[in-house]
Order: C-alpha cells, then sequence, then structure tokens
C-alpha cells in the first residue's frame, strides 16, 4: 500500500479561534479540526479498505473506494480517505490492535500531516530558520542551454559566486557537464577537470558557504567532496552510477535525489506516464529507500521531481501544480525550473527572457510547499519569493 497526501490544509487557524473568546483549553482541540487533510491510498486490500470505510464513517468522515470492493468481486483498491486531522486522530484510536496494518497506515496519515522539512548539511538543520532555501547555479561548461560559456574563466566564475552570496544564496550549486536535452555526457575525466580547480579555489574563497555539486558520476562527486563540497545534486536519483549512494554514505553528504525519465540525450523523445504525479513520487520514494538503506542520513536528504527531465509541458505543469504531493516522501522538495523551455513555450520567449517567468513558477512551488529552489537569477528570485513568504506566511 503507497499513501500519497494529496493536500493538507495546515494553516493554523488558532489566532481566529482565539478571537471568538473561547476557553484556552479548547484552542488546541478547535485548532485541529481546521487542518483538512486529503489522502490517496493506492493498492489497498480488500479487508483494509472495507475497515478503513466503516471506520471513518464512525468518526463523521468518509472514504472513496472502488464499487468492486463494497460487491466483494475486487481484491484492491486506491481509496481516497477525507477528514479533519482531529477524525484521523480518532481513526487512530479505533484502529489499535486491528489486523491487517490499519493501524500503522492511519498512523502514517498522522505521520505526514505532522512532518516539518528538514535538511541537515554539515551537522545544520538549514531550514530550522527559513521557509525555503535558494540555490544558486553556476554553470562551468560551454554548452549550458542559459549560461554556457558565461562563466568559463576562473575570474567571471569567483565574481558570479560572490555576486550570487550577496543576492542572498544559500548554496551554489556547480556543474560541469550540461544535461539539457540532447546533450552529449561527458568523459569523467573531463567533467573533473573542469570542476576541481573552481572548487577548489571556491572552498579557500568562500569558507562559510554551501556548495554542491550537479553530477550523476560517483568519481567526480567523490573528488568534490574530498574537498569539502557538502551536497551532490543527483539527476539520476542514484540511478545512473550504483557506487554514488555508497560515496555519499561514506562522506556523509547531503544530496538532491531528482527524478529523470531517460538519460539526457533521449530524455524528451515521446516521454510517457499514466500518472506523472503518483508516477514521480513512486520513482523518487525508490531512490530515497536505497539512500536510506545505504547509510545516508534521511534528514540529509532532497527530492526533486525534475522538471523538464523527461517530461513534457503537461507533465511539467501538473507537477508543479501537485508539487506538494511530494511531501508524502518526508523530505523538503527541491524544484529546478529556471528558465527552462515549457516557461518559453507558454511565453513565447529565449532563454534570457523567460526571468518573469521562472519567477511566477517559483512562487506557485512555494505556496505549493516546495524548500529548496535551484536558479540562475538569484537576486530576482530572491526578492520574489521574499514577498511571496510574506504573504503566504502572515499570521501563521
Amino acid at each position: 500500500m503507497n499513501i500519497y497526501l494529496l493536500k493538507n490544509d495546515d494553516r493554523s487557524m488558532l489566532e481566529w479561534i482565539k478571537r471568538t473568546q473561547a476557553d484556552s483549553f479548547s484552542y488546541e482541540i478547535l485548532d485541529r479540526k481546521t487542518i483538512l487533510p486529503i489522502f490517496y491510498l493506492k493498492d489497498v486490500k480488500v479487508e483494509t479498505a472495507n475497515i478503513m470505510k466503516q471506520t471513518a464513517l464512525s468518526v463523521g468522515c468518509d472514504c472513496s473506494i472502488s464499487k468492486k470492493v463494497i460487491s466483494g468481486s475486487g481484491e484492491i483498491s486506491d481509496m481516497m480517505v477525507m477528514c479533519t486531522y482531529s477524525q484521523l486522530l480518532k481513526m487512530s484510536e479505533k484502529l489499535k490492535g486491528q489486523p491487517f496494518s490499519l493501524e500503522k497506515a492511519v498512523d502514517l496519515m498522522i505521520n505526514k500531516i505532522n512532518y516539518k522539512e528538514k535538511f541537515i548539511v554539515k551537522n545544520i538543520n538549514l531550514l530550522e530558520k527559513k521557509h525555503y532555501l535558494i540555490m544558486g547555479i553556476l554553470n562551468f561548461t560551454d554548452d549550458s542551454f542559459y549560461d554556457g560559456s558565461k562563466y568559463k574563466n576562473m575570474d567571471s566564475a569567483m565574481k558570479h559566486i560572490e555576486e550570487m552570496i550577496e543576492f542572498g544564496a544559500d548554496i551554489i550549486d556547480i556543474g560541469g557537464e550540461s544535461t539539457r536535452p540532447s546533450s552529449e555526457p561527458v568523459e569523467e575525466n573531463e567533467e573533473i577537470k573542469r570542476i576541481m580547480p573552481l572548487i577548489k579555489e571556491a572552498k579557500k574563497r568562500f569558507k562559510e558557504v554551501i556548495f554542491s555539486v550537479d553530477t550523476y558520476k560517483s568519481n567526480v562527486a567523490e573528488s568534490a567532496l574530498m574537498e569539502g563540497v557538502e551536497i551532490i545534486n543527483d539527476i539520476s536519483g542514484l540511478n545512473f552510477d550504483e557506487r554514488m549512494v555508497s560515496v555519499i554514505s561514506k562522506h556523509k553528504s547531503s544530496c538532491i535525489l531528482v527524478h529523470i525519465q531517460g538519460k539526457p540525450k533521449n530524455m524528451q523523445d515521446s516521454p510517457f506516464y499514466e500518472n506523472v504525479i503518483l508516477e514521480v513520487t513512486d520513482k523518487l520514494s525508490q531512490s530515497v529507500k536505497r539512500a536510506e538503506e545505504n547509510g545516508i542520513c534521511p534528514e540529509c536528504i532532497s527530492v526533486d521531481p525534475g522538471i523538464g527531465f523527461g517530461k513534457n509541458q503537461e507533465h511539467n505543469l501538473k507537477l508543479l501544480s501537485h508539487i506538494d504531493v511530494l511531501s508524502s516522501l518526508l523530505k523538503p522538495i527541491c524544484i529546478g525550473v529556471s528558465n527552462k523551455r515549457f516557461i518559453g513555450n507558454i511565453l513565447g520567449k529565449k532563454e534570457n527572457e523567460r526571468i518573469y517567468g521562472t519567477l511566477g513558477a517559483n512562487v506557485i512551488a512555494l505556496k505549493n510547499k516546495a524548500k529548496i529552489f535551484r536558479v540562475h537569477n538569484v537576486r530576482e528570485n530572491v526578492e520574489a519569493l521574499k514577498i511571496a513568504e510574506e504573504i503566504i506566511y502572515a499570521g501563521n
């Protein structure tokens, strides 16, 4: 059984409850009743679905299940549970000791609601005092779709890093291989040759700054980690290089696990999904499980749906509209939409004219619970997201 948190209206109404001058002992009880989650459960056994349905009805909420389950002609069903947080707690009490892992399933739903994002890097939770993080992009390549060859020498690269830090970047992400659609892979030794002098100089000049490396090659990752890089940003979600997971674990690194269908060279050749939201979530769940089973700290992992990595425009828009479903994985969500093709398609703009479209997409992603924003234009994104943050979290 897979459980997805489709919607979680978790905004506290405590301020409004207090205005009614209710007794203070009831504040917490009433506030729970204002949290309105909706869950989607995939591949639920008949016995589990029927008991869950009856229990939901008994506490005043409801479930949507297949009519075949009700008639007894089916073996499994997808289902939705629609309730308040308070009702979910009552269901948990009623299902204690029940078979078919029912108690565990409801407790997992409660955990998904209560999850508070952590992204630990160097033993520090970067999200402890921030609602989101800005990751500034530095592509040290000749063929990046947006800034290829723009920062190809050391002086220009160092200046760009300094500017991104001044504008408010929390993390600097360095890449030595373009992964744009139809791009050719770079030899491992060439990638190391490109980025290592840059990393060494950057770590020397900017000692307090957190750096990540955008690579799916374990030897590149290990070279970077040995020079003090703190995060590996793997577009393959640990799937292109079997050794990558052990390298990240060995160096106690943090990581961002990205979803991709295919490889950069062919990923845009007719990508197809039955349900892009659930399939991307499930694939990333497998990457997370592999990471944790191999010793990577659970709180050092972020997930990224891979906008534009084996997705067409419809897929990208659906993922951004429902990005909060990924919070079911209990990991902070990273988003990389910066100046990408789908924005250009919608606006009819070239790569260097897509800043405003990027800002619009990132503001929506913040509203939908994204926590890390990988961007080329740091200053503009910092300012737009700051205003969005003040509005979204006003009084909350």
